[in-house]
């Protein structure tokens, strides 16, 4: 007979293991609660987080198959292995994919459920999971259906990942009031503050917008931590470090492309087709006429660029990925280029 308290009390174990940075604890804790039970299914998600914490990935993608047999009834526990798989492999679009038939297999399950929270929480992640495949109206869409059904429920949480979606869109002043209506109950919603300085800076008010980022790295330095300080010079020379660091057709293509330096990505091209994130770091825009193979100029953004570097060398690398990214998405480059260097 299964000691249904014993399984409790590792689960509560491998959560506490969990919040305090203890991921192999956590698993261990788990693997011995499915040896006890193996279709617990509260038991096989802890694991599921325990393995992407630790990098485990394929392990975790397998007990996740696994476990979408499970719980295939158990619509709360669908989009519980919904959020696991989009935070912990949201940047493969095939897991996103899963992700999203999970919740379709939930949203089927739960139809029958009046439980409003229940209906939040599966859009919230469907919005989620949209957003990692770069779909932003459809995210918006969702977010914004979550926050409804949760009424006056919908935690500050949600609201903050609906107003950086209207951020992205363009939508700055419903992105401003209700990053306010948030502020307003917490001053101290790291996100938010940080988000409202980055209207701030689009407004072109940047004392107000320096204020508003100093303030968000008070309240949580390791999300928001001091950016590097770079002169003019030396931010020439740490391209030119980026460009000498790069593989040698990479480096041949940014020789014969022009490189200019703006402070932030203007607003016509916000507006695109197509449209353009406003935290982009770089664009390149090709000449009008020539070859498929001519470089174009490349337009790195500073301000966005530096936004989240602590130092130098994570400078460096960050203007190594834009440059790789630009160049190998330029025209003339095959297809497969981008996966080739981990880019797609």
């Amino acid at each position: 007979m299964v000691d249904e308290q014993r399984l409790e009390s590792l689960c509560e174990q491998a959560e506490a293991a969990l919040e305090n940075a203890q991921p192999e604890a956590a698993r261990d804790l788990m693997e011995e609660a499915l040896a006890l039970s193996p279709r617990f299914g509260p038991a096989l998600l802890l694991k599921i987080e325990a393995l992407f914490a630790l990098g485990e990935v394929d392990d975790a993608l397998a007990a996740a198959d696994d476990c979408a047999q499970l719980v295939a009834d158990d619509p709360r526990a669908l989009v519980r292995l919904a959020d696991l798989l989009i935070l912990g492999n949201g940047e493969d679009p095939e897991v996103v994919r899963t992700a999203l038939s999970h919740l379709a297999q939930a949203q089927r399950a739960s139809l029958r459920l009046t439980d409003p929270l229940l209906h939040s929480d599966l859009e919230r992640s469907r919005g989620q999971a949209l957003l990692a495949l770069d779909d932003l109206p459809g995210a918006a869409q969702a977010l914004e259906r979550a926050r409804e059904l949760a009424a006056d429920a919908a935690d500050d949480d949600l609201l903050v990942e609906l107003a950086m979606i209207w951020f992205e869109t363009l939508r700055f002043s419903e992105a401003a009031a209700l990053l306010k209506s948030v502020l307003n109950r917490d001053p101290e919603h790291a996100d938010a503050v940080h988000y409202l300085g980055l209207l701030a800076e689009r407004q072109g008010d940047q004392r107000q917008a320096q204020e508003l980022f100093e303030r968000a790295r008070e309240i949580d330095p390791e999300s928001y931590p001091e950016p590097v300080s770079v002169t003019d010079v030396e931010l020439q020379e740490a391209i030119t470090r980026a460009k000498a660091a790069l593989p040698p057709r990479v480096g041949e293509f940014l020789d014969a492309a022009r490189i200019a330096v703006e402070p932030l990505p203007p607003l016509e091209l916000l507006k695109g087709p197509p449209a353009l994130s406003p935290l982009a770091t770089a664009i390149t825009r090709e000449p009008s006429g020539s070859p498929a193979a001519q470089p174009g100029t490349i337009h790195l953004y500073r301000q966005n660029l530096v936004r989240y570097c602590a130092d130098r060398d994570e400078l460096d690398d960050e203007i190594a990925a834009t440059l790789l990214h630009e160049a190998i998405h330029a025209p003339g480059w095959s297809d497969d280029e981008p996966y080739e260097h981990g880019l797609h």
